[in-house]
């Protein structure tokens, strides 16, 4: 983390929650984005946890802190094992404070940056409990993520995953379909892009999943352009490939061939993929499936802050039908 970040609170700081009293002292800054930060707290006994300031005096755009104030309703009802817990939320006339689950390893981003392409044993672990995670959300809060990425997937201290930060998430009522253009560029689902008339729903997360195993098994996502407009023409077209060297196992290539189609209603549910072939096949040392892995710290760990609705020039490009 730079030096030269301007941070809202000087370390050490004690933020008073004024309900219960307790005073959180801050540790370190973990993570930032455009509108908020995210600090290692202390609450005096020797609990750690993470703390996201949101600076609502900034937020100049409605919309933004109509989706700041859908975040907190969303996740405030959330909880499940792969899921990042909320614990407490309040606020003053310059900021929110969200007091949450500490994740330890930091998020798969930057784990991918130390390691480089992971072996499909690790990403099998991984996959099974992001599938779990997102099986909650879909089915049980009828949740829609909408910006999952390996930035959004953290990890505890046993390197469990969690997924967090709902700042782009939304309740889906009755089988409708939402329209609002948002995510991160790499992930974005083709329907999420250019499918307005017809809407989106929970199959933009299961797009996002299979983008996320290639990235993990390749090293570098499937749809990768220096120019965001080209990243969204290879969604458009869905060209991307598996090199030749990449020595990926016939269930890998399928799974991920089988999520990323074009056609949302042409995707495996998250019930297919639980019971695809790899993420079945036999691993007889889940024990000590981590020992070769470089974890992050403290030190390493980034969090997710930002609350962007993006704004996608797809003006250039003619809408899709399925």
């Amino acid at each position: 983390m730079s030096s030269k970040v301007e941070m809202y609170f000087q370390l050490q700081t004690k933020i008073i929650d004024p309900e219960s009293g307790v005073r959180y002292t801050l540790i370190k800054l973990l993570g930032r984005g455009a509108y908020a930060q995210c600090f290692l707290v202390d609450n005096g006994e020797k609990e750690m946890f993470a703390m996201k300031i949101v600076k609502i005096k900034d937020i100049k755009s409605k919309k933004v802190l109509e989706k700041l104030e859908s975040e907190i309703e969303i996740h405030s009802q959330l909880n499940h094992p792969h899921v990042v817990k909320i614990y407490r939320h309040f606020r003053n006339e310059d900021y929110v404070f969200m007091l949450l689950e500490l994740c330890e390893r930091g998020a798969l981003d930057s784990l991918l940056k130390r390691n480089g392409k992971l072996k499909e044993r690790y990403v099998i672990k991984f996959v099974k409990q992001i599938v779990d995670g997102l099986l909650y959300l879909h089915n049980e809060m009828n949740v829609v993520h909408r910006d999952l990425k390996l930035g959004n997937l953290f990890l505890d201290s046993r390197l469990n995953i969690k997924i967090g930060d709902f700042g782009l998430s939304a309740i889906i009522k009755n089988g409708e379909r939402k329209v609002t253009m948002c995510g991160t560029p790499n992930y974005i689902a083709p329907e999420v892009l250019f499918g307005k008339a017809s809407g989106h729903s929970y199959e933009a997360d299961i797009w996002s999943l299979g983008v996320i195993i290639y990235t993990l098994l390749i090293g570098v996502p499937p749809f990768q352009k220096k120019n965001v407009e080209d990243i969204y023409k290879m969604i458009k077209h869905n060209n991307y490939i598996f090199p030749e060297d990449c020595n990926l196992s016939s269930e890998a290539i399928d799974l991920i061939t089988k999520i990323l189609t074009t056609n949302p209603l042409e995707r495996p549910t998250l019930e297919e993929i639980k019971e695809h072939k790899f993420l079945n096949k036999k691993e007889h040392f889940l024990s000590k499936i981590y020992r070769n892995l470089h974890t992050g710290s403290f030190k390493e760990m980034e969090v997710g802050c930002d609350y962007v609705l993006f704004s996608i020039p797809v003006s250039k490009f003619k809408g899709i039908g399925y």
